[in-house]
């Protein structure tokens, strides 16, 4: 009898920890069915193939980046380079993309920064299915940054079916500087300041100066989902949502409550 319940006592702990494992497994959004070892192989030996490179986008590359007279050189060269010809024709137009900015105010902090996003396809679905961009990238500071050309930001789509952001914002407490990828087989991830972060567990990076001239990173799941087509009206409506899941942010509340924070002069 003490057998038959020690047995069953046993397959009940048992039962309870796959339900609990069951739970708490996550989705994997990396996946190697959408983006082959052979796709890989492909990609690679495209693009040092001459007879395959676009040469018409190479020169608007070149024409451009003698024209771009801007202050801040961007945080990643943008020499030019010929890559091969892509099925969705992202360009130098910048469809297939998506970058605005943030702002917000909370608990007496200025935080500004970037939200990116990329376009629809067989390698990247939306939340919203009406929408056109999913949402996959972040980036607020809590700092005062010089002003508006002492800073830079790009999205690049030179090296499909992958996409590419990158920028830097000069501050008066340093540099912060960025890239951010997103891979045709899920991957999403950003290196912030040559620290690296999985965007899987958190598309939203908040970036906190210290006194003693250090940073603090906190990283959370909020995020606007999707977009579609750019519409001041709808992109402000959700752009709110998203601010108030971070003003209710009670880890966040915390974080931004530490007098360690260099101070801002908000105005």
């Amino acid at each position: 009898m003490k057998k038959v319940l020690l047995l069953l006592c046993l397959t009940i702990l048992f039962t309870n920890c796959q339900n609990k494992e069951r739970k708490e497994q996550k989705i994997n959004y990396v996946s190697d069915s959408i983006w082959t070892y052979s796709d890989r192989k492909v990609y690679s030996m495209r693009n040092i193939d001459s007879t395959d490179w676009d040469m018409e986008m190479l020169l608007a590359d070149i024409e451009s980046v003698k024209q771009n007279k801007w202050p801040t050189k961007p945080a990643l060269s943008n020499f030019p380079s010929a890559v091969a010809k892509y099925g969705t024709k992202v360009g130098a137009t910048g469809v297939g993309t998506f970058l605005g900015g943030l702002e917000l105010e909370m608990e007496g902090k200025l935080l500004k920064g970037v939200i990116v996003g990329y376009q629809r396809d067989k390698y990247r679905e939306v939340i919203d299915q009406n929408d056109l961009y999913g949402i996959k990238f972040n980036l607020l500071w809590v700092t005062v940054d010089l002003n508006y050309e002492n800073g830079s930001n790009s999205v690049v789509s030179r090296n499909y079916p992958h996409y590419l952001s990158t920028g830097k914002q000069k501050t008066n407490q340093g540099n912060i500087d960025w890239v951010q990828m997103t891979l045709a087989d899920g991957s999403n991830f950003a290196i912030i300041n040559q620290r690296y972060f999985d965007l899987e567990f958190g598309k939203t990076i908040i970036i906190m100066p210290l006194k003693d001239g250090s940073l603090r990173f906190y990283q959370t799941n909020e995020s606007i989902g999707s977009l579609g087509k750019y519409n001041e009206q709808i992109f402000s409506k959700k752009a709110k949502q998203y601010y108030d899941k971070l003003k209710s942010n009670k880890d966040l509340i915390l974080l931004l409550k530490n007098n360690n924070i260099v101070e801002q002069e908000i105005n």
